[in-house]
């Protein structure tokens, strides 16, 4: 979309779309406090994130009133009441001593350094207190445009770009420590875009420094950054081979006639090892394919990195199906990538849930283009991310067996299963914090009840008495990591409440949550419980899990607005199924380590 439009497109596009939205309630509150004129970004902010599923409300403050809008109780950014505050500021605006009289004062530069981090600090701090669920995006300094140049200041560690590096580096400190805090690299935009975004006349006119470019460009990464902030991550990328991995047909061509594409399977490589599955969809001949991917001296991608292939002659849109079927994923959490605009359309016309990347003409491009793309970005990286390639050819090797298998009793005691079911305390939820609230804003299958937690909302919950319980599994493949989590509401006398409960699509079939909830009734009895109560919420995605509850002897006590089940401990119904471990799954229970 941003591609084509031009600021007064922007205008017109945010002007309907404020129209059409009404609901306040659904609405994305984004507040943008600055140090520079920088309001021609709202109407793009506006459009993209709208492109993006999201209602928003943007709030801009006052020119180079940050400060003062931060530190006043009263402001309209606490009256607002933001979800998200972006920070679009530059040292030069509000701290003009260093980088006006930069030759005097290179003495002090240490002084001058922490001083103004320390103020960042102290607002950030201070945004948090009065407003702790909000989100922040601070940006990252770029070089004044003004700034002295020339090969002196590059040789130099009182020079303006040591200067800017000390700050960025001192920034990306501040985020590491501060939760909700996250930056936005401007300093790396302004690089990328060149010197020429730079905007003297407009910055003299107006006091706004940059083109309309820069605003259109960091209004994308403040998507961006919204939607890793919610989890809204692709779980797989889905490939072409022909003229897509490689230059050349291989059916045509033949294996010394193709050449192979280095960086962008380098880059796919990347994202690969952050958590993004890779799968192949080509109409080729498979054993011309597999021989390439196997074979071929300059292949970056090997057959280990797919965990998915279809390569037949089938339509590419049956293709899809098949391997969102087989990884257990939606199709909205896959990307197709493809060089044919044929294939690329018939996807996004009867697979609109797919995010399509129609390859440009220029294989070169090839790598901007996969950069560009929405949905790839993290800022939460966990070892189950980073192994996660390797977790579904564990889980391929299993269904194999599964296939080898007389029957389905007999697979599940060939896998050899132990579970270890953790109670996160405050003492070690520095472990597990960041699956826990990763797992909660990912996992939408398995998910009784699909609430979304941040990491400070878990926290608050273990220091509230919430019972929480993450699971592990290993089998003879290998360990999958954590593959569950538990939150358990004991506010109620003498009763457990199921707040959420949800499985990694990685190991659902297993009948693991079976030996889960046999663990929590064990728990509850160890503390007295009488009653467990389950919440079911409803969704497009959580349907198969509806009559869990019920399935595992569970009865229906309310269904407005939340499905409610509880279980009585203790109970002599012989109509309903009492839980039990499952006799395959060996359970071992750990607190507090």
């Amino acid at each position: 979309m941003e591609n084509n439009l031009k600021l007064a497109d922007y205008i017109s596009l945010r002007n309907r779309i404020r129209k059409e939205q009404h609901d306040d309630e659904r609405k994305l509150r984004v507040s943008l406090l600055k140090s520079y004129t920088c309001d021609m970004i709202e109407p793009i902010l506006t459009c993209m994130l709208h492109a993006r599923g999201y209602q928003s409300a943007i709030q801009i403050g006052g020119f180079n009133q940050f400060y003062q809008e931060i530190l006043e109780e009263t402001s309209t950014l606490y009256t607002f009441h933001p979800h998200m505050v972006v920070l679009l500021v530059r040292p030069e605006d509000f701290y003009p001593l260093l980088f006006e009289q930069t030759p005097q004062e290179r003495r002090n530069v240490d002084i001058h350094v922490q001083k103004i981090l320390d103020d960042i600090k102290m607002l950030l701090a201070t945004i948090q207190k009065r407003q702790p669920d909000v989100n922040i995006l601070l940006n990252t300094f770029a070089k004044p445009y003004f700034a002295p140049t020339g090969l002196y200041e590059s040789q130099n560690s009182t020079g303006i770009s040591a200067i800017m590096w000390r700050l960025n580096l001192g920034l990306i400190e501040i985020a590491e420590q501060m939760d909700r805090v996250c930056l936005l690299d401007v300093a790396e935009s302004i690089a990328t875009m060149g010197q020429s975004v730079h905007d003297i006349k407009m910055w003299t006119i107006a006091k706004n420094p940059y083109k309309f470019e820069f605003y259109e460009h960091t209004a994308r990464q403040i998507v961006k950054s919204i939607e890793a902030i919610h989890g809204k991550r692709k779980k797989c990328i889905v490939l072409d081979l022909d003229n897509t991995l490689w230059k050349g047909i291989i059916g045509e061509d033949g294996f010394s006639g193709i050449k192979i594409y280095k960086e962008f399977q380098r880059q796919l490589l990347f994202l690969n090892q952050t958590g993004i599955l890779l799968a192949i969809n080509s109409k080729n001949n498979v054993d011309d394919a597999m021989a390439v991917i196997r074979h071929h001296e300059d292949m970056i991608l090997k057959e280990e990195h797919f965990s998915a292939l279809q390569i037949n002659w089938d339509d590419k849109v049956s293709n899809l199906k098949k391997i969102a079927t087989n990884l257990n994923i939606g199709l909205d959490s896959m990307v197709f990538i493809d060089d044919n605009p044929y294939e690329c359309q018939m996807v996004e016309e009867m697979l609109p849930e797919v995010d399509v990347l129609p390859l440009p003409d220029d294989a070169t491009k090839y790598v901007v283009a996969l950069r560009g793309m929405w949905g790839l970005d993290y800022l939460v990286l966990t070892e189950e991310d980073q192994e996660k390639a390797q977790l579904y050819r564990r889980k391929n090797q299993a269904e194999q067996l599964k296939e080898s298998s007389s029957d389905l009793q007999s697979f599940y005691v060939t896998l050899q299963m132990h579970m270890t079911v953790t109670e996160v305390t405050e003492h070690n939820i520095g472990r597990f914090q960041k699956r826990m609230a990763q797992l909660t804003q990912k996992t939408n299958q398995f998910n009784l009840t699909t609430r979304r937690y941040t990491e400070e909302e878990i926290t608050g919950m273990v220091q509230a008495g919430y019972k929480l319980y993450v699971a592990s599994l290993a089998d003879k493949f290998g360990d999958y990591g954590i593959i569950s989590l538990m939150i358990i509401d004991t506010q109620m006398k003498d009763c457990w409440r199921v707040d959420t409960f949800l499985l990694s699509c990685r190991v659902m079939g297993r009948t693991v949550e079976e030996a889960l909830l046999w663990y929590i009734t064990e728990a509850a009895a160890k503390h007295n419980i009488k009653t467990i109560i389950g919440d079911y919420i409803e969704t497009a995605k959580n349907k198969p899990v509806k009559d869990l509850y019920k399935r595992m002897g569970f009865d229906e006590i309310a269904t407005d607005p939340v499905y409610q089940y509880a279980y009585v401990l203790g109970k002599q119904d012989t109509k309903l199924k009492p839980i039990d471990r499952p006799k395959y799954i060996s359970v071992q229970g750990v607190v507090g380590c």
